[in-house]
């Protein structure tokens, strides 16, 4: 897992389980990639797809955790999606990704929908019958761009003499900042009673860390209790206690060796400032 920004964890004491993330890859899929959370994943896909103006999903066809386009292949590089579903009799097909990495969405998105668009397509199908692709990534870090928006829908556009006219509609991203919605809904009286949308925000990002406060949330929304009692089952299991212990030692270590290097280049450019100083005042003297 690549390092977080935004929400280390803590596993030391005695919460340790209930502490795991559940942006967390292994805890991630292992909630929403199973074909017994279809309805807990329909309903969080189409809380998105609603915020972003989107069709909703109808009936889940299938769905898969970590799935991969080209089979289990030694020493091949290939995409492997998070949580990927088929949906409406694979007339649309989801990427649900959590991520933490902000380097490069865009052309990992790209490449994602692109590489989905080919394994869904058959021999012989029209260009008019191509499948809905949507690709949803749950960024847990700061984007690479300014976004004032907490969801950002996007597809592929003409650039016509300065206007801008959609290139097709078959496939699109979407991009849910968490760290953002970490801020906005951190407590349940933030949410308003009727959006869906903000109480699954909530439950990703504060609501697993207290879980009295996310039973609030579930009163209105009880496909969230559904979402809590997998994240439970979930959490439990001793091995992903100890990958996620792992997970939180390496984003430790980063984390401390990005203070160090910021620390030693801040005192190099000190340095560097001060000798400056003196190299001038001597030479100041010496005219």
């Amino acid at each position: 897992m690549a390092q977080a920004k935004t929400n280390t964890p803590t596993t030391s004491d005695s919460r340790e389980q209930r502490c795991i993330d559940p942006l967390f890859n292994d805890a991630f899929v292992r909630v929403f990639g199973r074909k017994e959370s279809k309805e807990v994943t329909r309903s969080l896909v189409n809380a998105i797809l609603r915020e972003s103006g989107v069709d909703e999903l109808g009936e889940i066809d299938e769905i898969h955790a970590e799935f991969t386009d080209v089979g289990e292949i030694i020493g091949c590089k290939s995409s492997r999606f998070d949580v990927l579903i088929t949906a409406d009799g694979k007339k649309s097909i989801i990427d649900m990704e959590a991520q933490r990495q902000p380097d490069d969405i865009g052309n990992r998105a790209l490449l994602y929908g692109s590489r989905i668009m080919s394994t869904y397509t058959d021999m012989g199908t029209s260009y008019a019958n191509l499948p809905h692709v949507v690709i949803i990534t749950l960024l847990d870090a700061e984007p690479e761009f300014e976004n004032s928006e907490i969801v950002t829908s996007a597809t592929l556009d003409w650039d016509l003499g300065g206007k801008r006219l959609q290139a097709t509609d078959r496939l699109r991203f979407i991009l849910v900042d968490m760290v953002k919605a970490r801020k906005r809904y951190n407590r349940p009286e933030a949410i308003d009673p009727g959006n869906e949308m903000a109480a699954w925000l909530y439950a990703l990002t504060n609501g697993y860390r207290r879980r009295e406060e996310l039973e609030q949330v579930m009163e209105a929304f009880p496909t969230l209790e559904e979402f809590a009692k997998r994240y439970d089952r979930a959490t439990s299991d001793p091995e992903l206690i100890r990958a996620y212990q792992a997970a939180a030692d390496y984003w430790r270590e980063e984390e401390s060796r990005e203070r160090w290097l910021k620390r030693i280049t801040q005192e190099a450019i000190d340095s560097g400032f001060q000798q400056g100083v003196e190299q001038g005042i001597e030479h100041g003297i010496e005219q």
